[in-house]
């Protein structure tokens, strides 16, 4: 049946100068995105707390009780780079709250691989970790044992096991609302095998999305359904003043806009009406053009439960077909009017008092806050920073790998360190939030020239970049970059501990051999740095949450902490040319 927009039903009933009976049904959707485990909030928007679970299931059960055909959705990542009250379960307690919160479908992420095939199965079906004793704690929190798993669907339409031919879960779920039916169809970017490790999803095979999507839709239709909504993880950034929840540009497609998921609704076929969007740091509510010219409601809500979208789809009643579609990002802000649910509020305190004493154990002291908020110019954070630091400092010896500087990559520093006190202490709960993947450290020799690859490649059109993706630096090393200069060619200056190494873009040492520190991820090729692999003389080395550890240690009181403002911390590491007007 051939879309029509309610633009145009309008028009047409304007033109006939009669009344017409319209017949609709109106659904409620509930979506969320990047859930990341965060069962507590994750801090301030604009002052104001914002998040923790127990209240997030009240904005949601407000939204449920005013239509009682309604269904709550998650475009991925409800787990994976979590904080410690739910990672040190192995995320069961996420999975037990979205149990209870009634979740009905989500979209796999990227995150949700983090540890695995088998684990990511284990999520769904249930059952104890083979390996962990910090697992099935239901008889001291109150859930089943063994561990419930999911009693919602995962979905992984283009996610394929290569042998059998099979998705890894179901590609689409329905869900019936009186006479008519929407299909959900559920997948991750396609780019997944270059943000996880290999080793976890060596049997997978990760499909276009577009493609996907676009094959299911005879299938759906052949059903009898003409409501077709998408949750993808995947989605862009949007140069719009952080907290604009509700607001796009008015020219979607802008090159100044970097944006995923405006080249996947470009392809897809005109049945589909909706795309919840996932995987970006903020949220967004856009109308997209497919790939007839329709705009196309594209929404992603802000993560770690801050934001809830609260979306009401009309439902054509002689047709099937969705006609029309309001959306609306609500800020979940804690305030007294808000009674957190109570059944929810039980369950996360008492996971947070069983890791409680871990949590709390104190590193050491910061006498100012250390943020991972990137320079815009030059891509640097004091979290970075600092992280690369540390992994120096753990394979600096000739014994544990004789490196000469770190990098890290930013996606890998998930959360800040506060200093509201002083002195302000550093915990382990605070540590391991901010470094939560338990990644291995590797030591690897680069010549000069292999090392000037690895920083170019950091710039959209080198090696395969689509978007900036700038590294962590640590002490002793820095560089210069144009980016207004040919592609793989934009680093024109670079010196490690005094020595210089490249000088108005010239290699002077192109043959040194430098040893360098970096985490197993980007080293098996993840962020898409392909040129980390041809380092040698390999060896392995700490897990960097010990690392991180290790070095925060030697700030012990109020007259050694920590403060990424101090001389030797804050030099510039990273000085970037202005561009080109």
């Amino acid at each position: 049946m051939p879309k029509c927009s309610i633009i145009t039903r309008v028009f047409l009933a304007t033109a006939m100068l009669a009344p017409v009976a319209v017949a609709d049904t109106q659904v409620k959707i509930i979506a969320f995105n990047d859930f990341h485990g965060n069962l507590f909030s994750a801090g301030n928007v604009a002052d104001v707390p914002v998040g923790g679970v127990d209240v997030f299931a009240a904005y949601v059960d407000k939204l449920r009780a005013q239509n009682p055909y309604n269904v709550v959705v998650s475009a991925g990542d409800l787990i994976g780079a979590s904080p410690l009250v739910s990672a040190l379960f192995h995320d069961e307690p996420t999975i037990e709250v979205m149990n209870r919160l009634r979740l009905e479908f989500n979209a796999v992420g990227n995150h949700e691989f983090d540890e695995g095939t088998d684990e990511l199965l284990r999520m769904q079906h249930g059952g104890c970790h083979p390996d962990d004793a910090n697992t099935c704690q239901g008889a001291i929190v109150g859930t089943p044992v063994p561990f419930e798993g999911a009693q919602f669907g995962f979905l992984a339409a283009n996610v394929v096991n290569e042998q059998t031919g099979d998705t890894l879960f179901p590609a689409y779920g329905t869900k019936a609302f009186g006479d008519h039916e929407i299909a959900f169809i559920g997948l991750t970017l396609e780019g997944t095998p270059n943000v996880v490790l290999a080793e976890g999803i060596r049997t997978l095979q990760f499909k276009d999305e577009a493609e996907t999507i676009n094959a299911l839709v005879p299938e759906i239709r052949a059903r009898g359904i003409e409501a077709i909504v998408v949750l993808i993880h995947e989605g862009g950034l949007r140069p719009t003043a952080f907290g604009e929840y509700n607001t796009c540009l008015d020219d979607i497609m802008s090159s100044d806009l970097v944006m995923p998921i405006a080249e996947i609704v470009a392809q897809l076929d005109d049945a589909v009406d909706l795309v919840i969007t996932g995987h970006s740091p903020v949220a967004y509510n856009c109308r997209i053009p497919n790939s007839v010219g329709r705009l196309i409601p594209v929404t992603h809500a802000q993560g770690a439960a801050s934001v809830v979208t609260d979306i009401d789809v009309l439902i054509d009643d002689a047709s099937g077909d969705i006609v029309d579609i309001t959306l609306k990002n609500v800020l979940v802000v804690q305030d007294e009017s808000v009674m957190p649910v109570p059944d929810i509020t039980r369950l996360i305190h008492a996971y947070s008092d069983l890791a409680q004493p871990l949590a709390d154990r104190v590193i050491g002291v910061m006498s100012a806050a250390v943020t991972r908020s990137n320079d815009a110019s030059n891509g640097q954070s004091d979290a970075g920073n600092m992280v690369a630091d540390a992994q120096l400092a753990a394979t600096q010896s000739p014994e544990t790998g004789g490196a000469q500087l770190a990098l890290m990559n930013s996606g890998g520093v998930r959360a800040n360190m506060s200093a509201e006190l002083y002195p302000g202490y550093i915990t382990y709960g605070a540590i391991y939030s901010m470094q939560p993947f338990g990644n291995s450290l590797v030591t690897m020799t680069y010549t000069a020239r292999q090392l000037k690859d690895v920083l170019e490649q950091q710039f959209p059109g080198c090696l395969g970049r689509r978007q900036r993706t700038i590294l962590q630096v640590s002490a002793g090393f820095s560089y210069q970059f144009d980016e207004s200069a040919p592609e793989c060619n934009r680093i024109v200056e670079m010196s490690l501990n005094g020595t210089r190494l490249v000088q108005a873009g010239e290699l002077l040492d192109a043959d040194l051999p430098i040893r360098v520190t970096i985490n197993n991820f980007i080293a098996d090729g993840g962020d898409g740095f392909s040129t980390l692999g041809v380092g040698t003389d390999r060896l392995a080395g700490v897990l960097d949450i010990d690392a991180l550890e290790r070095y925060l240690e030697r700030f012990s009181d109020g007259d050694s902490a920590y403060n990424p403002d101090a001389d030797s911390l804050g030099k510039p590491r990273v000085l970037s040319l202005p561009l080109a007007q």
